[in-house]
């Protein structure tokens, strides 16, 4: 069963537990819920990616990524699938949340395709280690494709910083605390899961050409 079908099941067990109108084989669904959910997350770097871009991708990082680093990862994207198995469905207040460690998640590929793959070192843009150096090093290349990942995800960190920082000085001078209503995280929410769809929908071809170890995914 691929992801996108397991995530349905889920949802359809999710719906029928919230309409409370269970029959004898839905109860027996009910208790296989849980086992899913937790097959689901055992590959939670697939199945979220696969979500984020809406297609199966049929394929596992595992090979390429080694299992320390997959393992942190995966563990990354299945606290995303906790918050919400759907990206879209994500609750307002947990979208700061969410977006934080679906980007660590993301990071372990791109830090894996430039350091590995392209064997690039990257350039410490202030004299010391940040984040968005390996998003600033593809916006630099001058391939498009490189340039769109690198520029998308940059654009997710920047939403990722403004959820962190939210002290501000008023018109008159005093400290003052941002209230990010659920209308404008909404709105965010819709802006970074398109710059995802977006990136990684790009970065998917390129990274299992480089590391060239994709399988069908039968499970």
């Amino acid at each position: 069963m691929s992801y996108l079908e397991q995530k349905k099941n889920i949802e359809v067990s999710k719906s029928i537990t919230e309409n409370k109108v269970l029959q004898p084989y839905e109860e027996d669904f009910i208790t296989a819920k849980p086992r899913s959910l937790d097959e689901v997350k055992k590959k939670g770097l697939e199945f979220l990616y696969s979500d984020l871009i809406e297609k199966d991708i049929k394929y596992e990082f595992k090979t390429s990524l080694g299992n320390g680093q997959y393992i942190s990862a995966n563990n990354e994207a299945s606290i995303c699938l906790e918050l919400s198995l759907s990206a879209r469905d994500v609750f307002p207040k947990k979208i700061p949340d969410w977006t934080e460690h679906s980007q660590k998640c993301f990071d372990h590929l791109i830090i894996k395709y430039i350091s590995d793959g392209l064997n690039e070192k990257v350039e410490k843009k202030k004299g010391k280690d940040y984040e968005t150096d390996i998003y600033i090093h593809l916006e630099d290349k001058e391939d498009d494709a490189l340039k769109i990942i690198g520029s998308r995800l940059h654009s997710i960190y920047q939403y990722r910083s403004e959820f962190k920082h939210v002290h501000y000085t008023d018109d008159k001078g005093y400290r003052r605390i941002k209230n990010l209503s659920n209308k404008k995280l909404n709105k965010i929410k819709s802006i970074i899961i398109d710059f995802y769809k977006e990136s990684l929908t790009v970065f998917l071809p390129i990274y299992k050409n480089m590391f060239n170890s994709d399988v069908n995914i039968t499970s």
